[in-house]
């Protein structure tokens, strides 16, 4: 289960609500046990439970910070991949284009189109040459 870092409660409210009966301490003693006698095993017990407790938030936000970069990271692949099929898909309509422009030039390279605009050229000429001389022989004949 993750637990978003804006919902950790700060130590002082965790401790509270870990352990309401004992005091907060909110600083670490600095000069010993307390003048109250009794209560120093309790303030020292609450100080390393608040030490412990401290220590597990900032592993937490560690934990928190680490999960956020890979969500991140995550997102960001995803992107890729978004990408890399658009990529994919286009490069893949091209190919199939490309085949059919090879199929079209390997029948237009086949000698049925060039055998056919030989024979048109050919019969053009045989045509012109052939009302050239007409006209010759229509001169000749008046």
């Amino acid at each position: 289960m993750i637990i978003p870092i804006d919902s950790i409660a700060m130590p002082s409210t965790l401790a509270n609500a870990l352990a309401p009966n004992l005091p907060l301490v909110t600083a670490l003693p600095t000069t010993g046990p307390t003048s109250t006698t009794g209560t120093s095993t309790t303030t020292t017990t609450s100080t390393q439970k608040t030490k412990e407790l401290m220590k597990f938030m900032e592993e937490m936000k560690i934990q928190a910070t680490e999960i956020q970069k890979l969500k991140e990271k995550v997102t960001s692949l995803e992107h890729n991949y978004e990408i890399s099929q658009i990529n994919y898909t286009k490069e893949e309509r091209r190919n199939r284009r490309m085949t059919d422009r090879i199929k079209t030039s390997e029948k237009d390279l086949t000698f049925e189109n060039p055998l056919r605009d030989m024979r048109e050229i050919l019969w053009t000429n045989i045509i012109n040459s052939i009302n050239d001389i007409w006209s010759s022989i229509q001169i000749i004949s008046e």
